[in-house]
């Protein structure tokens, strides 16, 4: 009875997608409106793709993708995460949430949710529960006048490219969300791109024999064919617009021009002697999907030609295939070099496999492989074939009528014969349908004051810190504190290279100005560096907001500078010297976070 019944069911989902079908004059849109129809094509190849992975769970994930909720939870060595995100793609509402719970009740979360008009962020945990709003259509008026505003004064006011910059994204998604002109359309670049496409439509053939797989298939074929002159010409309009963005920035202007750019470009153009830009696409005439890309750009350069290539093949039928693959490649000198990844699906075991080509030579990068029983027990494991490294997760997946379950239950890790392993209790369940967060603000989060802000800041660092600290001393979070630390030192050491480059800067100029260089250390705090008795102003070079303090020692006679010291917090004497990875880890163990350049 269970089979006739699917057999039914399947019958209906075929007459209705015939019928579907029968709305779209899809010829009409091929020939009059071919970007829509290869947008169409690659989407319904997502779907279908989808739809024969994932089998009776697709249509709980497609219209949870519409209305619904994706919930996780997990617990990792004493802490317990949880989480939900909801859609609703008819209102217009999404909203997500995050949360940790320490072993000893310390918890930390954030929600966030949005909709037409606003946004709702909020942060709870022990110190307590703050939600603010942030309404799209008085963004500009409240940023101006907000502890954000680069004259306002506050510790956390932003320069003023940061402004302007986020400024105009701001502006580009309260466009788009009120239904004016979309970020991308308002996007320079790709409005160069659209622009070239409308007047110059691809050369369209309908339902020809085409090969896919070895299996011939009717096909409609569009190709763009574009001649080397064009492509110099949108390659010449591209650079326009990278220019007049870089001639934005005060101190790339300050060294180069946009004639001078402009005419480095146009070198490079004159030394292309010929190029040219294809792409086509493989679409089946019956279905309507994407069956094959292929991309192709040939260039000669001083006499020598090359080829760079994309192609993604994706089979006659993306639903039912059981092969596909990816490939890149490059053809120069008589040689050639490609990534391919190459995807086998079979009826219980599915596969990529990653691998490169080069001198008719192949080997094998990595291979991700998911293995699932009758009983919905699964396997996926990842291994890099070189470092006789692998990782493997086990679980379970089930599905009822609107409800998808998966279990993680077991995650190793194992390079050689060492192997480690731990049990997460993890659980993803995706629901159709599903309730936004009730949430009130109390107040507009650009009307913060710089009091609060600071109250807010503590509090975060206090509620997580809390939750981290109550399992400081697992495997797994101990892992996450170290990982927060190295990062930490590399920000750090990524702060002191930019204090020795602007250093080594002053120094040249010093010297071009053949002026003596009265001191054996250079220090600062902020933009102010000081040399011996002289003052240098660094905030072309390291932007006026630039932090933190920095030391280093010069050479006089070369104009050279040795090292250089960054950290938030004055720098104590004993700590004056090149520093050594070691010693900045033990000093981070202490609370102590000193950046380095170049590394002791």
């Amino acid at each position: 009875m269970k089979k006739q019944a699917k057999l039914i069911w399947a019958a209906l989902c075929a007459a209705g997608i015939t019928l579907l079908s029968g709305c779209t004059n899809y010829s009409k849109m091929m020939h009059e409106q071919p970007g829509e129809y290869i947008s169409l094509a690659q989407e319904n190849t997502a779907d279908a793709v989808v739809k024969g992975a994932l089998a009776d769970e697709y249509e709980i994930f497609k219209a949870a993708a519409e209305n619904g909720t994706a919930a996780f939870e997990f617990e990792a060595e004493g802490i317990k995460f949880s989480g939900d995100y909801f859609i609703n793609s008819k209102s217009i509402e999404a909203a997500a949430n995050f949360n940790m719970a320490g072993s000893d009740d310390s918890s930390a979360g954030c929600t966030v949710y949005a909709d037409k008009t606003a946004a709702l962020l909020g942060i709870n945990g022990n110190s307590g529960n703050h939600v603010y709003s942030i309404t799209y259509n008085t963004i500009a008026d409240k940023l101006a006048t907000s502890v954000f505003a680069p004259e306002s004064g506050s510790k956390y006011a932003m320069s003023q490219e940061e402004y302007n910059a986020i400024t105009e994204q701001f502006k580009q998604v309260t466009a788009a969300i009120e239904g004016g002109e979309s970020a991308a359309e308002e996007n320079p670049y790709a409005k160069i791109i659209t622009d070239y496409l409308e007047t110059h439509p691809p050369v369209v053939t309908e339902k020809t024999d085409a090969d896919i797989n070895g299996e011939t298939v009717k096909a409609n074929i569009l190709t763009y064919d574009i001649p080397g002159e064009d492509v110099k010409m949108l390659a010449s309009q591209l650079a326009d617009e990278v220019i007049a963005e870089l001639m934005k920035e005060e101190t790339f202007a300050e060294y180069y021009t946009a004639e001078d750019l402009k005419a480095s470009v146009n070198e490079v153009m004159d030394r292309i002697e010929t190029c040219n830009l294809k792409v086509e696409y493989f679409v089946n005439a019956k279905t309507h999907v994407m069956m094959k890309e292929d991309v192709s750009f040939i260039i000669t350069v001083d006499g020598e030609t090359a080829e760079a290539y994309i192609r993604t093949n994706y089979g006659a039928d993306p639903a039912k295939t059981d092969k596909g693959q990816f490939a890149a490649g490059l053809i120069a000198d008589g040689e050639e070099m490609s990534i391919t990844a190459d995807t086998t699906r079979g009826e219980n075991v599915s596969d990529m496999v990653i691998s490169m080509t080069q001198s008719g030579e192949t080997t094998e990068l990595a291979k991700l492989t998911f293995e699932e029983s009758d009983d919905g027990a699964y396997t996926i494991t990842a291994s890099i074939k070189e470092l006789e490294a692998e990782a493997k997760i086990t679980g379970t997946v089930t599905s009822e009528k609107d409800t998808f379950t998966a279990t993680v239950d077991r995650i190793s890790l194992s390079e050689g014969s060492a192997e480690v392993s731990y049990l997460p209790k993890g659980v993803l369940t995706v629901t159709k349908g599903g309730k936004k967060p009730e949430l009130t603000a109390e107040k507009e989060f650009f009307d913060i004051t710089e009091e609060e802000l600071d109250t807010l800041a503590e509090n975060i660092e206090a509620d997580f810190g809390a939750v981290l600290n109550s399992a400081a001393n697992d495997s797994v979070v101990g892992g996450m504190i170290n990982y927060v630390e190295e990062s930490k030192i590399a920000s750090a050491n990524a702060n002191a290279k930019a204090c020795y480059v602007s250093v080594t800067t002053t120094l040249t100029q010093i010297a071009i100005k053949d002026k003596t260089v009265d001191g054996s250390y250079a220090e600062g705090e902020g933009a102010a560096l000081t040399i011996g008795s002289e003052t240098y102003d660094q905030s072309d070079y390291l932007g006026s907001d630039f932090n933190g303090y920095y030391y280093g020692t010069v050479d006089g006679e070369s104009y050279m500078v040795n090292y250089m010291l960054w950290s938030e917090e004055p720098i104590p004497d004993e700590y004056k010297k090149p520093l050594t990875a070691d010693e900045q880890e033990e000093l981070a163990n202490q609370g102590i976070i000193i950046g380095c350049y170049p590394i002791g």
